[in-house]
């Protein structure tokens, strides 16, 4: 989570930029941050994106689409209910 924490606040990372992720041995183009960490079962960094401005119209399908390759169910949850604020 520091990580990500760095690259978005003090080197200004685009939280939008999508690009190409292997996940499950499969290479899914177009994935934004929000849907890779929502596919990896990340909640804490869900929340930070959203947190930090991401856009919560496109991103709350994309984490949708996301907890179907494996996210937890507290994302799917959280997701749902709109409960992301950290």
């Amino acid at each position: 989570m520091n990580v990500v924490e760095y690259l978005v606040e003090k080197c200004d990372a685009d939280i939008e930029q999508v690009g190409s992720v292997m996940f499950d041995g499969e290479t899914i183009d177009g994935a934004p941050p929000i849907w890779c960490a929502a596919a990896a079962g990340y909640l804490p960094i869900v929340k930070f994106l959203v947190k930090a401005g991401t856009e919560v119209k496109a991103s709350f399908w994309c984490v949708l689409r996301g907890a179907g390759g494996g996210a937890t169910q507290d994302i799917v949850h959280s997701t749902r209910t709109r409960r992301l604020t950290a």
